[in-house]
């Protein structure tokens, strides 16, 4: 009927609008009163003579609520390190399963909500060290959407240290049990590692500095390498710096060869030039005279004898 009222009511706010000219009619509907969820639209329409239409209905979902949206891990301000830098999982809780989250800034990437949780993979490769900024989004079925974010610390940066050079290279009887080792750090009071043998220990650098005494009581005598490394408050290690060892701890022996008669006597012809002849145990080592004799040194020889 052109010309005639129709009357919307139902879940929206009653009014009229008039059967425009083709017979359709079409109106803003106010349904802000309305409770999320189910609702029913009704049309009514009369004629001059009071016939009324058969009523018409139009049933629709009003959602107007934002879903939900949370990060639960890493928490804010995690170090992002070199080692995951190109796959750092964030994990969180998401209200509308099947839909998709989404993440902007720092790192780009998109997963489906499911069970009521988020968890993804980034890539940071492409940023700077330093705040980085990560924006996730979700959006519901009604179009009603919500975005979030949290900032993470990207430090990809090795830390790095030096070991300040040995007077010598052998752990002996008098320091095996404490070989002193010191050096520089760049990250304060962040651990020194040190690892080879039998033992492990960590020591903190302290004012740009470190210093450890090793125990290598329990290792074998010979070679002992000993690897050194350095970490940060992100996690990141340094290359290993390996520091060559030798644990040394028996005693050497030396003996003199017995004189026998008269080679025994130092005499007037032979008191500045006597000589005397024994065994040794280090070839390369010195074996040193004193007592009556003037003090001197001669070295043990291949076949471990000497001779002086």
């Amino acid at each position: 009927e052109i010309g005639r009222n129709v009357s919307i009511s139902g879940a929206a706010v009653a009014q009229n609008v008039v059967c425009g000219a083709g017979n359709v009619f079409g109106a803003n509907i106010d349904v802000t009163a309305a409770s999320d969820g189910a609702t029913v639209i009704l049309a009514n329409h009369s004629d001059i003579g009071g016939n009324p239409a058969i009523q018409a209905s139009l049933n629709l979902v009003k959602d107007i609520a934002a879903p939900a949206l949370a990060f639960t891990s890493p928490a804010a301000n995690a170090y992002i390190k070199a080692s995951n830098k190109a796959a750092f999982t964030v994990q969180g809780t998401c209200s509308e399963n099947t839909r998709a989250v989404t993440f902007s800034g720092a790192a780009i990437g998109s997963t489906n909500c499911a069970a009521g949780a988020f968890s993804l993979a980034l890539d940071f490769s492409g940023q700077a060290d330093g705040t980085v900024n990560l924006v996730a989004n979700h959006a519901d079925l009604g179009g009603n959407s919500l975005s979030i974010n949290r900032n993470y610390t990207l430090d990809t940066s090795l830390p790095s240290f030096t070991v300040d050079p040995l007077a010598d290279t052998y752990a002996s009887l008098s320091d095996y049990n404490a070989l002193h080792l010191t050096g520089t750090c760049s990250e304060a009071a962040q651990n020194i590692t040190f690892a080879g043998g039998t033992f492990a220990t960590t020591v903190p650098c302290i004012v740009g500095a470190w210093e450890v005494y090793l125990n290598m009581f329990a290792e074998a005598d010979g070679a002992v390498n000993v690897s050194i490394t350095h970490a940060d408050a992100a996690g990141n290690v340094s290359n290993a710096q390996v520091v060559a060892l030798t644990k040394d701890t028996v005693v050497p022996t030396v003996a003199l060869t017995a004189l026998v008669s008269p080679n025994d006597i130092a005499n007037n012809a032979t008191k500045a030039a006597f000589t005397v002849t024994g065994t040794c145990s280090v070839a390369g080592r010195n074996v040193s005279f004193s007592g009556s004799a003037q003090e001197q040194n001669v070295v043990c020889a291949a076949g471990n004898t000497f001779s002086a």
